[in-house]
């Protein structure tokens, strides 16, 4: 089915969901890396900033599955829905955002009408502001501990929540 659906964001998740579920019965991986993951994390994250600052990462990573940076035209987007005036520290109210003209606004030029921001996390700040952005950053955090918490314990369940979590696409 992700072959005949041509996502390239669900076939993509899908192989680095396989390949933590792989990883993850691996004792070594699950007893080394787990266990200072935030470390690992960190470096891998910073080694990825660094070759794409110098080498361009993201572009070969995102041409490699037939897209580009635009991300398909949500960037675009993203960039529209970032500027409607907005209270940053708690947003517009919850769900508030897409009623009234706003969308109008935003759907300018478009050959749709706008009713979402394609990026979970930009939803978020718009809606909830900074204070809702830190609060789901807090809930991800205490699930993302737990989950790894049971895949450190053996749990074959918290390697299907690690595989999951990890690819949450929030677009």
């Amino acid at each position: 089915m992700l072959l005949k659906t041509r996502s390239s964001t669900s076939f993509a998740c899908a192989i680095l969901a396989v390949i933590i579920l792989l990883a993850t019965k691996l004792s070594a991986i699950r007893n080394k890396v787990l266990r200072k993951f935030g470390v690992y994390s960190f470096a891998l994250i910073s080694a990825l900033l660094l070759l794409h600052a110098t080498l361009n990462l993201g572009d070969l990573l995102v041409g490699s599955f037939g897209r580009d940076m635009t991300f398909t035209g949500r960037t675009e987007i993203w960039q529209r829905c970032l500027q409607v005036d907005i209270n940053p520290l708690v947003g517009v109210g919850y769900y508030s955002f897409w009623l009234g003209d706003r969308p109008e606004k935003i759907s300018e030029g478009f050959f749709y009408k706008l009713n979402e921001a394609h990026n979970g996390y930009i939803e978020t700040y718009l809606n909830s502001g900074i204070i809702g952005v830190f609060l789901l950053g807090m809930v991800l955090a205490a699930g993302f501990k737990e989950t790894i918490r049971e895949v450190l314990a053996g749990m074959s369940y918290g390697a299907v929540r690690l595989a999951f979590a990890g690819n949450d696409d929030h677009s």
